[in-house]
C-alpha cells in the first residue's frame, strides 16, 4: 500500500506544486514529497494545526474539501479514502481543472 501512496505522491510533477502528501485523518503524514521547503515552512505551524480540524470535519462529512489561500499560495485538503487525505500547497498559478482530474483518477484508483 505505502508503494501506491508514493505513486499518487510522485504524481504530481507540476512545478507549481510546493509540497503534497496524504495524512492520515489524525493528522499524521505518512507521505510527504516538498519542493519549496523554504515557502512551505512558512506555513508549516498554521497547516499542522488546521488539517487535523479539516480531516475530523471531512470525516464527519461536514466538509467535502477544504482550499485556501495563504499569501500567494493555495493550500488545498481533499478525502481520499475514510481514512486518508491529500494535502497540498501550490502557487496560485496552478490548473485547478488539471488538478480536479487528478484528483477524480487517484480516487477512483485507491477505490
Amino acid at each position: 500500500m505505502l508503494s501506491v501512496l508514493e505513486s499518487i505522491v510522485n504524481h504530481f510533477e507540476d512545478p507549481d506544486v510546493y509540497l503534497v502528501g496524504i495524512f492520515r485523518v489524525d493528522g499524521i503524514p505518512i507521505v510527504v514529497r516538498c519542493r519549496e521547503k523554504e515557502r512551505v515552512l512558512k506555513i508549516a505551524e498554521w497547516l499542522d494545526r488546521h488539517v487535523k480540524e479539516f480531516l475530523d470535519k471531512m470525516l464527519k462529512g461536514e466538509l467535502e474539501d477544504v482550499t485556501t489561500r495563504f499569501k500567494n499560495m493555495l493550500v488545498r485538503v481533499y478525502p481520499l479514502t475514510k481514512t486518508l487525505s491529500l494535502v497540498l500547497v501550490s502557487s496560485e498559478d496552478i490548473s485547478i481543472y488539471k488538478f480536479e482530474i487528478d484528483i477524480t483518477s487517484i480516487r477512483n484508483m485507491l477505490g
